[in-house]
């Protein structure tokens, strides 16, 4: 996984593939000072474990941007925020069943 960093663009590679990007809009209608416009690639992801990572990093860059201005986070993206955080603990719990208890504490 890797993240590349511009300083109007975000872009999310998972296994070299584009999972999302985030653009920077500062001619965004409904906010004046700009906005970061996200946006996922699904035809491009090929597992659902790619899906939620994408998703997750695209919420958590919402929450990033409305924390860093002083605003509200949006209920949608604290919502995929943390659905994505379960669904990844839930997996790892999964995983680890097949090794008895001790396999599901050291997986959470």
């Amino acid at each position: 996984m890797a993240l590349h960093i511009t300083d109007d663009t975000m872009t999310l590679k998972i296994d070299d593939r584009v999972v999302a990007t985030a653009r920077f809009s500062k001619h965004d209608a409904a906010n004046e000072n700009g906005a970061w416009i996200v946006s996922t690639h699904p035809a491009r992801l090929f597992t659902r474990d790619q899906m939620m990572t994408a998703l997750t990093w695209a919420a958590s860059m919402v929450v990033l941007d409305a924390s860093r201005r002083g605003q509200r986070v949006p209920l949608l993206a604290a919502w995929s925020l943390a659905a994505g955080i379960a669904t990844t603990v839930g997996a790892n719990l999964a995983h680890g069943l097949g090794h008895g208890a001790v396999g599901v504490l050291v997986s959470a």
